[in-house]
């Protein structure tokens, strides 16, 4: 889990604790700590804001950090959260990653997208 927000990282980690698939949760707060972590932890699926400060008016944080998780694993599932409409920004980057938008994002969403990722990688 990678998100600048403490409230919103610490929300997020609640969910992922009850989801069955997912056996150990990493948190961290920046690119380079995610940039240090991802290839020591070797997560099954890395989430990330898309946004990882008030000063990444271009996005760049979270788009790295799928990079990073990407290159670190190609399996790895990426759900990028956002509240930015790049969706299609994101699609283009790398088909495979799974974009979730906080206008819309409910527990129940968020628990069904895991429980998916989880799926596909253990199909990878």
């Amino acid at each position: 889990m990678v998100d600048d927000d403490p409230q919103w990282r610490s929300l997020a980690t609640q969910v992922l604790q009850r989801a069955d698939e997912i056996e150990q949760i990493m948190s961290v707060s920046s690119v380079a700590e995610a940039a240090d972590a991802i290839p020591v932890f070797r997560p099954s699926i890395v989430m990330t804001d898309l946004r990882l400060s008030p000063d990444d008016d271009d996005d760049r944080g979270g788009i790295e950090v799928c990079r990073i998780a990407r290159e670190s694993d190609p399996s790895i599932a990426v759900i990028v959260i956002t509240g930015h409409a790049l969706q299609s920004h994101l699609q283009a980057l790398d088909p495979a990653v799974i974009v979730l938008d906080k206008a819309v994002l409910s527990v129940s969403l968020l628990r069904s997208t895991i429980r998916n990722a989880a799926a596909l990688r253990r199909a990878a």
